[in-house]
């Protein structure tokens, strides 16, 4: 999203900045139109996957009570979901 010009990156670490620079540059117009396609949530056979917390990508999900929340919302957007995967939980 970043490199695609659709989020900042001001709060990313120097070299994260230099390389999703690199990446804004170098993505040709096939691969930016496709990555602009994909949604920021996937779900198929009662999994969801998520980048970040549901409805948010740059949320980080970081303890248990945040993750409880996001299930609970899964729970009430998506009843059949089985499985949450979310990333973007790094610290």
């Amino acid at each position: 999203l970043i490199a695609l010009g659709r989020l900042g990156g001001e709060d990313c670490a120097p070299s994260a900045r230099e390389t999703l620079a690199w990446t804004a540059r170098t993505l040709g117009d096939d691969a930016r139109g496709r990555l602009a396609t994909l949604p920021l949530r996937a779900s198929s056979d009662g999994i969801v996957v998520t980048h970040g917390a549901l409805g948010d990508p740059e949320t980080y999900v970081r303890d248990a009570a945040a993750g409880r929340a996001q299930l609970t919302r899964l729970a009430e957007e998506e009843p059949q979901a089985r499985v949450l995967l979310v990333g973007h939980t790094h610290a």
